[in-house]
């Protein structure tokens, strides 16, 4: 999300939800084997692809896609509804001044010409996404979320609820989602293997020298003197592509790659003190009853 140019030596950075991810796609789309091609991986990568888009299809159909950015959105509605419409006040056109208890300046909530069509990351009932307005406070600029004060401009308004545009946005969306997905299964059985093709060339040669004449065979004999020192320099110039910052690994196909390493929670835990009382030593025991008979007698 951030460059990295001001960042020096920071590297790349990863999560949970990646590493999820990295976890499915190497036991579910690898079987757990160690992975020395490019094309095996970028095929991996396009069945998972493919997978999430029938997933999230699925999801759309039934109507219950549920995130955590339309969770996050449906909360600042509520908070939305909460505030007074008599904190809010329009500057000029397309811009709202949203006022708070405390003393702290206003929120400035200003309109864009921003105009999405089906997007994921809106509100049903004030009918608005997050492209449509920007705000001045925090979780809107920083976090990208539709912040209580956008929903409270829009519901001092008075916007009206048209039930029939989430059911366009989502068969919209279901439409869309059904066009990739098919233009990715449609493309997944159509490969070219070019060197059956190759082969298939080589075979029609074989076939036309044993007919050509002398003559013929001369002319031809040079100019195939040509395409092999062509096909011998793309075959050097494609072993000097790997360089030593891709190195190759000479393990086999079959084996099993190690295990991932599992990442624990660094919330901090409150640590709590037992307080036991252990059975005291004989010791102690005639330690006590001297000083009990010495006090008592004492007294």
């Amino acid at each position: 999300m951030w460059a990295y140019s001001y960042r020096i030596g920071l590297g790349l950075n990863t999560n949970m939800f990646l590493e999820a991810n990295h976890k499915t796609l190497k036991y579910s789309y690898l079987l757990k084997k160690i992975n020395n091609r490019v094309d095996k991986c970028i095929q991996a990568l396009l069945h998972r692809t493919r997978d999430s888009l029938f997933q999230r299809l699925i999801r759309l159909c039934k109507g219950t896609e549920r995130t955590a950015r339309s969770a996050e959105i449906s909360k600042s509605h509520r908070r939305g509804c909460g505030i007074n419409k008599e904190l809010i006040h329009c500057v000029e056109d397309g811009t709202w001044h949203v006022y708070t208890v405390s003393d702290r300046p206003p929120y400035t909530v200003t309109y864009t010409e921003n105009s999405c069509t089906a997007c994921p990351l809106s509100c049903t009932e004030c009918k608005i996404c997050v492209h449509s307005c920007v705000c001045s406070c925090t979780d809107n600029l920083i976090k990208g979320n539709l912040c209580e004060h956008i929903h409270a401009v829009e519901i001092s308004k008075g916007t009206v609820k048209l039930p029939m545009q989430d059911r366009f946005c989502r068969e919209s969306s279901v439409q869309e989602l059904t066009q990739i997905v098919a233009q990715q299964t449609s493309g997944a059985g159509s490969t070219v293997d070019y060197r059956a093709a190759l082969e298939d060339r080589l075979t029609i040669v074989q076939q036309l020298a044993r007919s050509a004449n002398s003559e013929t065979a001369g002319s031809l004999l040079v100019s195939f003197d040509k395409l092999i020192k062509e096909m011998r320099a793309g075959i050097a110039s494609q072993k000097e592509l790997v360089g030593p910052h891709f190195p190759v690994t000479s393990a086999p196909p079959n084996e099993t790659c190690r295990i991932q390493r599992q990442f624990q929670s660094v919330r901090k835990t409150c640590e709590k003190k037992e307080h036991s009382f252990a059975t005291p030593s004989c010791a102690e025991i005639e330690t006590t009853i001297q000083d009990l008979l010495g006090s008592g007698n004492s007294s």
